[in-house]
């Protein structure tokens, strides 16, 4: 589906706030009563968030997390993976019941939310995606679905000074019509954790793989898999909205597109069959670890 325009909803929670004291109060106050109604002790829903860093852009997350609407008992818990900017400020100022995870990571992030989470489902959230009002329903309702144990949806960009809103849904097009055609063979390669959602008990006993530094997500899709049916959630209610900032990293627009048309040509002859037995892990923990360690090494640089 073409978007060339942001939704109304969306709008509401795309802040352009530049820091924490930029904020007025009445803000934070009306997150911090929607997330106050979402703190079930008996949850059928988790909604666990994971942030790095985001400062104000958490800010968004909150404000749609605390706009779901929905009949489901919910809890909404973010895990601060060791933030160094104020992004606790914010958190804490909004109410959001928080976990801090110190071992840096994207997989030890989302494994110290599913360790604190109570729901019968998880849904994953991250921290510079606005979500939907009925994500929740949207979510549980094809997580409710015979033999079905993964559930992910798609998402769109919200512009910036170097992509426009119609040049970012030309790219959306493709890339969801990519994202349909792998969903027939190779849903896993799919999966992403900004908007995935599973039975939470099941998960617990699969775990995240903290050994790897990319594809966790999709890792944790394919053990799901083994268990059951994963499903593409073809739905505005489960459609997330985020910001340019993975794009961003390959350059261009023309050049993000470029990279994609050819990695995509690449795999194209995969989409067509299953995959056959075990992925091949590639992956070096000591390697990634000391990437990690570097990358905390720089930002406290460029913090002092």
């Amino acid at each position: 589906m073409f978007k060339p325009n942001i939704p109304k909803w969306v709008q509401k929670h795309n802040f352009d706030y530049k820091s924490y004291d930029d904020v007025p109060a009445e803000v934070f106050d009306r997150i911090r009563d929607g997330l106050n109604k979402k703190k079930s002790d008996r949850p059928d829903v988790s909604i666990v968030a994971i942030t790095y860093n985001e400062s104000v852009n958490v800010l968004r997350l909150l404000s749609s997390l605390a706009d779901i609407r929905s009949g489901l008992e919910l809890e909404v818990i973010v895990v601060n993976n060791n933030s160094t900017d104020d992004t606790q400020k914010f958190l804490d100022r909004a109410g959001a019941v928080s976990v801090f995870e110190q071992r840096q990571g994207i997989p030890w992030a989302r494994q110290a939310g599913l360790d604190r989470a109570k729901g019968t489902y998880h849904l994953c959230a991250d921290g510079d995606t606005i979500y939907p009002p009925k994500y929740a329903d949207t979510m549980y309702k094809a997580l409710q679905k015979k033999n079905v144990v993964c559930a992910y949806g798609m998402g769109s960009f919200l512009p910036d000074k170097t992509k426009t809103r119609f040049q970012l849904a030309v790219y959306e097009f493709f890339k969801d019509l990519v994202i349909h055609l792998r969903s027939i063979n190779r849903p896993e390669q799919s999966v992403r954790s900004q908007s995935m959602g599973f039975p939470t008990d099941l998960a617990k006993k699969i775990g995240w793989n903290t050994g790897v530094k990319r594809g966790s997500d999709g890792r944790l899709a394919w053990a799901l898999s083994k268990h059951g049916k994963l499903v593409l959630v073809n739905s505005n209610g489960a459609r997330i909205w985020t910001t340019t900032e993975t794009l961003n990293r390959d350059g261009s627009l023309g050049q993000v597109i470029g990279k994609r048309i050819r990695r995509e040509w690449n795999r194209l002859g995969e989409y067509f069959q299953k995959q056959k037995g075990e992925y091949k892990e590639v992956e070096d923990i000591e390697k990634n670890k000391r990437e990690v360690e570097e990358k905390l090494k720089q930002e406290k640089e460029r913090n002092n």
